[in-house]
């Protein structure tokens, strides 16, 4: 079970060490964990005999424990990779290096997409917490808003030049909303969804009335 790897145990001369050691193991800070001081340090019978102190910590932060499912399934999908917490502002990103890139990412960015969803799904079971965090890869992500973007405003521009209506390839639900945001004040045009899943659709066609 994947929530007991959440919880960890360690020996050190000092709580403190004994903490940090675990704060490198999840890849986070003292402020995402929890810490439970099983047996403090202590000197032993006539000072001869140190006992080491023990301490518990859980990681309780749902983004950093985002990263730590999303290094889990990297490891065992047998990808050379690892994942790592990313704030902006309200933004929360979970950013994945190393040498598999292309491979994570998959064609048309399937790949990614997969990992994304299971890692949500698996986040959720852990945590009362469903603040929303992105997965990227190589700086996915911006490349295809970026790339979406333009597409909305190239296709836009088709739709006011011919008057017939523009079909987008199935799209993720994330780049639609791009495409949405890009377009929402060109009030000459209706964008709509069509279909279901991963067949979703969208459709750009010129406002009538």
């Amino acid at each position: 079970m994947i929530s007991e790897l959440l919880d960890i145990e360690i020996s050190a001369d000092s709580v403190e060490s004994a903490v940090e050691k675990a704060l490198t193991h999840f890849g986070c800070t003292r402020a995402e964990v929890s810490v439970e001081i099983v047996e403090a340090p202590s000197s032993g019978f006539l000072g001869l005999f140190r006992n080491k102190a023990k301490v518990r910590v859980r990681l309780t932060d749902r983004s950093y424990i985002a990263a730590f499912v999303c290094r889990n399934i990297l490891k065992k999908s047998g990808f050379s990779a690892t994942a790592s917490v990313s704030i902006c502002g309200d933004q929360c990103d979970i950013d994945i290096t190393g040498h598999d890139m292309p491979r994570i990412i998959g064609r048309k960015g399937q790949t990614l997409e997969a990992l994304q969803y299971l890692t949500v799904a698996l986040t959720d079971r852990l945590t009362a917490d469903r603040s929303s965090f992105v997965l990227d890869c190589d700086n996915y992500r911006q490349k295809r808003k970026t790339f979406i973007s333009r597409l909305a405003q190239r296709l836009a521009s088709q739709v006011h030049r011919t008057g017939k209506p523009a079909t987008v390839q199935p799209l993720p639900p994330q780049e639609r909303r791009i495409m949405h945001v890009t377009l929402q004040h060109n009030e000459s045009l209706d964008v709509r969804s069509l279909g279901q899943g991963f067949e979703r659709k969208m459709v750009i066609s010129p406002r009538r009335g």
